[in-house]
């Protein structure tokens, strides 16, 4: 699988062309094979409430691991992830 639990991902397929180049982040791994549940950071169209769902909405939202690039250069620690906790820290 190319994602891992904790990573930032770009939306790159799947059957809804609307999210492509959406941002999400992974969360765990989904109880269906290859699949994450994962939390957008961007409004994402959701075919069951045939509408766009903000992040802050309560929704649950599950990926194909294909469908996902994970945004970090090599293998290893997520680098926007790294940033963020350091900029947390400050």
């Amino acid at each position: 699988m190319r994602c891992r639990a904790g990573d930032i991902a770009v939306v790159v397929g799947g059957g809804i062309p609307e999210n492509i180049g959406s941002l999400i982040h992974v969360d765990s791994p989904h109880p269906n094979p290859e699949t994450w549940c994962v939390t957008p950071l961007s409004t994402l169209w959701s075919d069951r409430l045939r509408r766009r769902v903000a992040p802050s909405e309560p929704e649950a939202w599950r990926c194909r691991d294909k469908w996902l690039r994970p945004l970090r250069d090599s293998p290893g620690e997520d680098e926007m992830l790294r940033i963020t906790e350091l900029e947390n820290a400050k």
